[in-house]
């Protein structure tokens, strides 16, 4: 594996939350890039001893660069909510410098408001999110899919529900409840009446 780019991350608060590491290797008889991702968190060391976890994503174009390859699928994954702890900052690489990072943060921030706005526009009119708005639950595009919200567990705890508009269903994976918009007008009405 060749070393890509290392990158420290921040929570929203600026504390530094872990220090990544990613590692490449095309093969281009596969049509494939291999990712392996190195994540010390602050103030702790990696076991050597485990392996790291490898992502595997297939290459449409075999004709572009190692670089555009990799500058494309970096856009992909800081445009994925879950891809990092916080906000990632240039440490180095031997491929992209500081400016070329930047436009890269750049252009996966505009894709994710692209992606936000998108299911917005989806969203529109949707009953099971209109009525979580209109009870303070807060929900918001979870950025994995067009269909794909989160918003404040109805029961009140400090963590967040899954809301389908797929299926127009909720569901929370701590509590184990879930169902539809009358399940949640149910769950909502018995909080209220405690």
């Amino acid at each position: 594996m060749i070393a890509l780019m290392e990158y420290e991350e921040y929570n929203h608060i600026g504390i530094e939350e872990a220090c990544t590491r990613l590692y490449y290797r095309i093969d281009r008889d596969v049509k494939k890039l291999f990712i392996e991702k190195e994540t010390a968190l602050a103030g702790y060391r990696r076991s050597s001893d485990s392996p790291l976890p490898m992502m595997e994503c297939p290459i449409s174009d075999m004709d572009l660069s190692d670089k555009h390859i990799l500058h494309g699928w970096l856009i992909d994954f800081f445009s994925q909510p879950s891809g990092f702890l916080g906000a990632p900052y240039y440490v180095k690489s031997d491929l992209f410098t500081l400016a070329e990072f930047d436009k890269i943060q750049k252009a996966a921030k505009e894709n994710m408001e692209r992606k936000e706005a998108r299911a917005r526009f989806i969203a529109k009119g949707n009953s099971l999110i209109l009525f979580c708005e209109s009870n303070h639950l807060y929900p918001r595009p979870s950025l994995h899919a067009e269909t794909s919200w989160v918003a404040n567990c109805a029961t009140g705890r400090s963590h967040s529900m899954e809301i389908s508009l797929a299926t127009n269903k909720w569901g929370c994976g701590y509590c184990h409840i879930g169902g539809d918009l009358t399940d949640l007008i149910h769950l909502i009405n018995s909080k209220k009446n405690k």
